[in-house]
């Protein structure tokens, strides 16, 4: 759409053209860009309102500082104030960020895993892991739990699924922005293999230590991390920590990672935000730091709002699973789309029989898959 079609705007809507046509330009389209910014909006709330008192909670026992409303408005406010600052050098600086992140991260699944005793459990529960999901696979995927015997489908699976259609609305675009000149095949390969390659290795890592805590050493962790009222014990999180040397080391790292993450993915999500703003953009063009400016506040107000209006998880959970309902709709137009358009471009092009023929000279002819 970005790159091949040249469209001169960057939302959900335009991507819905080839199904819906001219009506993305009248109250439909803005209908589908409204509602993916508001999901948008839940998704970075939730985030915020689930994780920010884990941060407070880890600054709080390192530094001694008592754990107040005050230090969680100022690890907010120091979360914006980097994204900010980060978003408006534009991509440089979002990928000068982001690097310095994965580096931090990855030295602390490092840590985790050299230190704790448990090398070979962790990497054996790894394995086993990945057989298990790859071996049952459709089957974990569709478990609905329909007696109620533990109803974790429905108080994690849906949640987890609707957080992450949430969050999808920022996401394609801001891959289309940095993948100009690669492959649909490429950037389908590239983000499986790195994305999916982080997140195995941080599950397999950090939870596997925190499984062999309670299967091995029977520290009864699992009963305590959920209290009666569906909230959740963070301080419980932290005392994992305590099963490894230096352990405030690794809880900064903790915070330092999670900062980070946060500061580069709200870069991403803000960039793409105001871009959207415009009703019409071209993609060599970014949005104006104003603009940028102001959406950055903005994503940090709403999960205040949350925070202190005292959400239990239930209800946090609540929030991202209503907004997803409506953007499963616009995936599927968005899906459809995208073949409809991809089908009309080839046969502009002259695709046939999964051949092109590029004649190189008049002796020698190249087919190309």
């Amino acid at each position: 759409m970005m790159h091949i079609r040249s469209r001169n705007k960057q939302r959900f809507s335009e991507a819905c053209r080839p199904i819906l046509g001219k009506k993305v330009d009248g109250v439909l389209g803005k209908v589908i860009d409204v509602t993916c910014v508001v999901a948008l909006l839940c998704g970075t709330a939730t985030t915020f309102s689930v994780t920010t008192p884990l941060l407070s909670a880890g600054i709080s026992r390192v530094f001694e500082l008592p754990n107040s409303v005050g230090l969680v408005i100022m690890i907010l406010i120091l979360i914006a104030v980097v994204y900010t600052i980060t978003v408006l050098f534009g991509i440089k600086g979002i990928s000068k960020l982001a690097s310095f992140c994965v580096y931090l991260f990855f030295a602390l699944l490092i840590y985790v895993f050299a230190t704790s005793g448990q090398s070979v459990y962790i990497f054996e529960t790894g394995v086993s892991g990945i057989g298990n999901m790859i071996q049952n696979f459709i089957g974990l995927s569709t478990y609905t739990d329909p007696l109620r015997l533990n109803s974790f489908p429905q108080n994690w699976t849906i949640y987890y699924w609707a957080y992450w259609m949430a969050w999808c609305i920022a996401t394609p675009f801001f891959i289309a922005v940095i993948s100009k000149g690669r492959t649909i095949r490429n950037i389908i390969i590239g983000c499986y293999t790195c994305g999916l390659s982080g997140t195995f290795m941080s599950f397999i890592v950090l939870g596997g230590f925190g499984l062999g805590q309670q299967m091995k050493n029977g520290t009864g962790l699992a009963d305590v991390i959920y209290n009666a009222d569906f909230s959740i014990n963070y301080e419980e999180i932290l005392n994992i920590f305590n099963q490894l040397p230096w352990p405030e080391i690794g809880i900064i790292a903790v915070v330092l990672s999670m900062i980070m993450f946060y500061a580069t993915t709200f870069d991403t999500l803000t960039m793409v935000v105001a871009n959207y703003s415009y009703k019409i953009i071209k993609t060599e063009e970014t949005a104006s730091k104003a603009m940028r400016t102001f959406w950055s506040i903005i994503f940090i107000i709403f999960p205040i709002a949350l925070l202190f209006s005292e959400n239990t998880l239930s209800s946090l959970q609540s929030v991202s699973i209503i907004a997803a309902f409506p953007i499963g709709i616009i995936m599927l137009l968005v899906i459809a789309s995208f073949f409809k358009d991809a089908k009309l471009y080839l046969k502009e092009i002259g695709y046939k029989d999964s051949i092109i023929e590029c004649p190189v000279s008049s002796d020698t002819n190249i087919s190309n898959e």
